[in-house]
């Protein structure tokens, strides 16, 4: 909305009158064959539906007189919300679709702009006669951005890993793979889809995607520079090794204070964490109900409100640690460590698993696709593991051709 918008909110109810009585049913005549009486029909307020009144202290009228009228029970007032509470909620689902709308505007202008810069690089790459003077000037992405009012960031020269661990490479995205034998919708990180395709990608092609599941925003990207794998130098990598060396020293340090905060949970005579003075109460985040696994898509860990990356020491700290006590773990990039404190009792893992178990294997005769796919993501650690263990007794040196 602009500034000089003016717009009031008006919410309203309406109640429903109890009608004065019911309708009078028609006189049977005198010599007509005794009958029993029709009842009145009422209606529920819950559902609408008209069902037949029975109740024990009526007894059948005699053919011929009417019954007496009765009075329908008057429908409950509908909760109604003050406008105070509600006016934010409803600015912001009016200013939604606008926005979306827009952005896609946006992102389509951008993109036809980039695509016209690709093909002229493309025509230019495959051109016998080229020369460094004709090549096509690097895009003004600072000149991009503002004239389509879009946000830009460069990611730099990065790995699967560290792609992985960025916001652009950790959008979700749906892609049909076969599962035993069938198509099935998975969801895909956007950096396995582009390393698993690393070949087949063209530099400076411009591509889309939507962030549906978390910030509601869309992308438009494209390559700018693939180098092949190698394994570098020491002078190459010596800042990596630094920068390794660093975390490794953070995440000691970080662990300590972890452990401080849960003690002061685990002393705090069962209260919540956001209760007690020694937790700074702006890291308190609440996950809300979480399952070990989530099946939507494909299976893999849950991802509970305020966690990035949970795995399995984060599952296990959550599932094992008893209400209102205090667990540690750090997440599966290990650059976070989280204490948790479960709040709501439920039932344990291993019952639930074996209820869910029974049901499936010895009520619906089939394996659930959740432990075919969760026993793929052991069997993957596993393999991993084992081909660590065997290049280290072995002494496998991998030498760059």
């Amino acid at each position: 909305m602009g500034t000089d918008a003016n717009y009031q909110f008006i919410s309203t109810g309406v109640q429903e009158e109890a009608k004065a009585e019911a309708e009078k049913l028609p006189e049977v005549k005198p010599e007509a064959a005794p009958q029993e009486p029709a009842k009145p029909a009422t209606e529920t307020p819950e559902s609408g539906e008209t069902e037949a009144e029975s109740s024990p202290e009526k007894t059948p009228e005699p053919a011929g007189e009417t019954a007496d009228p009765v009075q329908e029970p008057a429908p409950k007032e509908r909760a109604i919300k003050p406008l105070k509470d509600i006016k934010e909620e409803v600015k912001r689902s009016m200013a939604e679709e606008p926005a979306m709308e827009a952005m896609t505007k946006a992102i389509t202008k951008a993109s036809v702009f980039v695509q016209d810069n690709y093909e002229k690089r493309l025509r230019w790459e495959f051109d016998e006669k080229k020369n460094a003077e004709d090549e096509p000037a690097a895009m003004d992405l600072d000149s991009i951005a503002a004239q389509y009012n879009l946000v830009k960031k460069e990611t730099g020269l990065v790995d699967f890993t560290e792609l992985s661990a960025d916001a652009l490479g950790s959008i979700r995205v749906f892609q049909n793979m076969m599962v035993q034998g069938r198509q099935s919708p998975q969801l895909i990180p956007l950096s396995q889809i582009l390393f698993s395709n690393f070949t087949g990608l063209n530099e400076y092609e411009p591509n889309t995607v939507d962030d549906n599941w978390n910030t509601r925003n869309s992308y438009l990207y494209w390559v700018a520079q693939k180098v092949d794998t190698k394994i570098p130098s020491l002078e190459e990598a010596e800042s990596e090794v630094v920068k390794y060396w660093k975390k490794q020293q953070a995440f000691k340090l970080a662990m300590k204070d972890a452990e401080k905060y849960q003690k002061f949970v685990n002393d705090g005579g069962g209260k919540l964490m956001s209760e007690l003075d020694d937790v700074p109460s702006a890291k308190v985040v609440k996950t809300g109900a979480f399952t070990w696994f989530s099946s939507f898509g494909s299976t893999r860990f849950s991802s509970p409100v305020g966690v990035t990356g949970a795995g399995e020491k984060f599952m296990e700290a959550a599932f094992s640690t008893e209400q209102f006590k205090a667990g540690v773990a750090e997440n599966e990039s290990r650059d976070t460590i989280y204490v948790i404190q479960p709040v709501v009792e439920g039932k344990d893992i291993e019952i639930v698993g074996q209820d869910f178990l029974t049901n499936q294997l010895f009520k619906f005769k089939r394996i659930p696709d959740e432990v075919q796919q969760a026993s793929q993501i052991y069997r993957r650690d596993a393999l991993m593991d084992w081909y660590e263990e065997v290049n280290d007794r072995m002494k496998v040196k991998i030498l760059d051709r």
